[in-house]
């Protein structure tokens, strides 16, 4: 027997009552190599509001995800979570400190398979650069504990972003403009350990 499988994403679509592009979340499930129509995951949509590119428990049945909107050209964004329940997810709520910090932007979550570290890209103060890569020890709750910088191996005075963690390779996969790369944002590599905080050079 054939297994379904099921696809979270985020799409671009226009909202005519508004007047606005906004990104969105959607789920579709899929067998045998073919894919039902995505469905709208509901996280509160608002005017301006985006929400997009979420990250889930090993279990599914946590999720965190970003919630952005840009004013005059600048982007304010944080992460939010949501737990899946029988009638659905709930209403979506931003993680408190020390995740979202007063001030500063949080994106781009990825929980890693154990569910022991939530990692991100924030532009907090005490980093390297602009945006830097970030991770929270989390509690069996999903609650985090402490936020550690990844440090100035992966961190540059650039912009590191899209953070993820093979856990059996032990690497952390992340796009950067601050590497010496191709130009622009180039995807990197390094073999590292989050309870250490060693990396080796992406």
């Amino acid at each position: 027997a054939s297994e379904q499988a099921k696809v979270v994403y985020t799409s671009v679509q226009e909202d005519k009552t508004n007047d606005l592009f906004v990104a969105r979340l959607y789920e579709a499930s899929g067998q045998n190599g073919t894919v039902e129509k995505g469905k709208l995951i509901p996280t509160g949509e608002a005017p301006g509001i985006h929400n997009g590119m979420a990250t889930f428990s090993k279990e599914g049945k946590k999720m965190f995800f970003t919630r952005w909107m840009v004013n005059n050209g600048i982007t304010t964004a944080a992460i939010y979570s949501s737990d899946k329940t029988d009638t659905g997810w709930t209403k979506p709520v931003p993680l408190p400190a020390p995740v979202n910090m007063e001030g500063s932007n949080s994106a781009q979550p990825f929980i890693t398979t154990d569910g022991k570290y939530l990692l991100f890209s924030s532009d907090r103060e005490g980093g390297v650069g602009k945006y830097d890569i970030w991770y929270a020890s989390l509690d069996s709750s999903f609650n985090a504990l402490l936020v550690t910088n990844a440090g100035n191996i992966v961190n540059t005075a650039g912009n590191e972003v899209t953070p993820s963690y093979h856990q059996s390779s032990r690497i952390l996969l992340f796009s950067s403009n601050g590497h010496i790369g191709m130009g622009g944002y180039d995807v990197f590599s390094a073999k590292g350990d989050f309870q250490l905080s060693n990396w080796d050079k992406p």
